[in-house]
C-alpha cells in the first residue's frame, strides 16, 4: 500500500511537473511576444522621432519657400503695378527746356492756362503744396519739347527727380 501511495503520490507530482512545465512554457510564450511587441514599439518609436525630425526639417523648408515666396510677391507686385493714368487725379504740367544757355521752367496747373515761368524753388515750393493738398492723387506732366536744347540726361534727370518727389505714382 505505501507503494502504492507513494506512486500515486509520484505520479501526482509528475503531473504537476508537467502542468508546471506547461504553463512554464507558455509563459515563455508570452514573455517572447512581449519581446517582440516591446521591440516593435522601440522600432516604431525610432520611426516616430524620425518623422518628427523630418516634419520638422520639411517645416523648415516650407517657411524659407514662404518667406522667398513674400519677397517675390513684392518684387512681382512692383513690376506689375497698374498703368501710371491722369484719370481721376489732380494734374499739373510742368515744361522744361534751354534757351540761349538758361533754364527755363513753365508751370501750369489746368489746360486752359498758360505756362507760368518759375525758378525751381519756387516750382518745387507749388509742388510740395499741391502734393500736401492732393496726397496720392497728384499726376506731374512732364513736357519737354522737341527744340528744348536740354541734352538726354539733363531731360532725364530733371523728370526722374520731379517725378520722384511728387508724382502719385512713384510714391508707392
Amino acid at each position: 500500500r505505501k507503494q502504492t501511495e507513494t506512486a500515486v503520490r509520484l505520479l501526482q507530482q509528475d503531473s504537476e511537473l508537467k502542468q508546471a512545465a506547461d504553463k512554464i512554457a507558455e509563459l515563455k510564450t508570452v514573455l517572447e511576444q512581449q519581446n517582440e511587441d516591446i521591440a516593435l514599439l522601440r522600432s516604431d518609436a525610432i520611426k516616430l522621432t524620425e518623422l518628427r525630425d523630418q516634419a520638422s526639417l520639411y517645416q523648415q523648408s516650407l517657411d524659407t519657400l514662404q518667406e522667398e515666396y513674400d519677397v517675390l510677391k513684392v518684387k512681382y507686385d512692383k513690376l506689375f503695378l497698374p498703368a501710371r493714368t491722369a484719370a481721376g487725379r489732380q494734374v499739373v504740367t510742368v515744361r522744361y527746356e534751354k534757351r540761349g544757355g538758361a533754364y527755363r521752367i513753365g508751370y501750369k496747373l489746368s489746360e486752359n492756362q498758360k505756362f507760368e515761368i518759375l525758378t525751381p524753388a519756387a516750382l518745387e515750393q507749388r509742388l510740395d503744396d499741391l502734393k500736401k493738398e492732393y496726397p496720392n492723387r497728384l499726376y506731374v506732366k512732364i513736357v519737354i519739347p522737341e527744340d528744348s536744347g536740354l541734352s538726354y540726361n539733363e531731360a532725364w534727370g530733371f523728370t526722374r527727380d520731379i517725378l520722384d518727389k511728387y508724382d502719385y505714382y512713384y510714391q508707392q
